[in-house]
């Protein structure tokens, strides 16, 4: 996910939470994520909590598990690895 596919996956992902309280995103085929990717995460993570709901990421692959490790993403969103 960069920054080109990131601004898709936003307008889905807005969509999906106007729609939805609880919303998962399977990972299994995602084996990178750019700074734009994690931008569109954390605005995602912030809607859902204001709307008293939840957002989840699964099936996380170690790769990119490590990348939600360095940069601090993980601690602050529900993820389930692969």
């Amino acid at each position: 996910m960069d920054s080109i596919t990131s601004l898709e996956f936003q307008d889905i992902l807005i969509s999906a939470l106007n729609e939805c309280e609880y919303v998962s995103i399977d990972f299994e085929n995602v084996s990178y994520i750019s700074s734009a990717g994690f931008r569109v995460l954390l605005m995602a993570h912030k809607i859902a909590q204001g709307r008293k709901g939840s957002l989840t990421i699964m099936n996380v692959s170690k790769q990119v598990m490590e990348l939600f490790d360095i940069t601090g993403f993980s601690s602050n969103l529900s993820i389930r690895p692969a």
